[in-house]
């Protein structure tokens, strides 16, 4: 069962990164947002606190206006891919320096996912490999929603878990996996 607060915000500041190079800031991107004002001067400073979480519908709300902002038709997976060149990981960055290369990178991405959202399980069925003819990194991902989440409810979060995921080798200045050979849920 996911908790209510099921979204980290480290996901907010991958898109609150992406919006801001493409527009120069994220002014926008946060009004009319509830935070708690108790402890927050301003729904960035809430959202982009990469130690607290938010509800889906709260992601979902700034992930659809961050699109609407942008204009990009292919914005959800652009907004992941670019957390590897932005480093928008927030301090989860600093594990990648322990990793050996991009297949540690994709092998621990379970533990990765529970940093970042409450919705879903990631399995590796098929560890991955470096494909040196087709230059691409190849690895075969379960995806399996908790069971009180709805699956055709996230659908914006498909390809921008597509998009994180081959954004990984740019962590060690590789090219990152073209959209079409992205991993994709089995």
């Amino acid at each position: 069962m996911s908790r209510v607060d099921c979204k980290s915000n480290r996901n907010i500041r991958i898109i609150c990164s992406y919006v801001e190079s493409l527009l120069g800031d994220t002014a926008r991107l946060f009004e009319d947002i509830p935070f708690p004002e108790q402890s927050y001067s301003c729904a960035k400073d809430y959202l982009t606190d990469e130690d607290e979480w938010t509800t889906y519908d709260t992601f979902q709300s700034i992930f659809r206006r961050a699109r609407d902002l942008v204009g990009d038709p292919d914005f959800y997976f652009n907004c992941g891919a670019s957390a590897g060149r932005l480093g928008s990981w927030g301090r989860l960055s600093y594990f990648s320096q322990l990793f050996t290369g991009p297949n540690d990178g994709i092998r621990r991405l379970p533990f990765f996912n529970k940093n970042f959202n409450d919705t879903k399980e990631i399995d590796i069925i098929t560890p991955p490999t470096y494909e040196k003819k087709l230059r691409r990194m190849h690895a075969i991902v379960r995806i399996k929603f908790h069971e009180d989440q709805d699956p055709n409810r996230d659908f914006i979060g498909d390809p921008y878990l597509r998009g994180i995921i081959s954004s990984i080798p740019t962590i060690w200045g590789l090219p990152s996996s073209p959209g079409e050979a992205a991993p994709k849920p089995v």
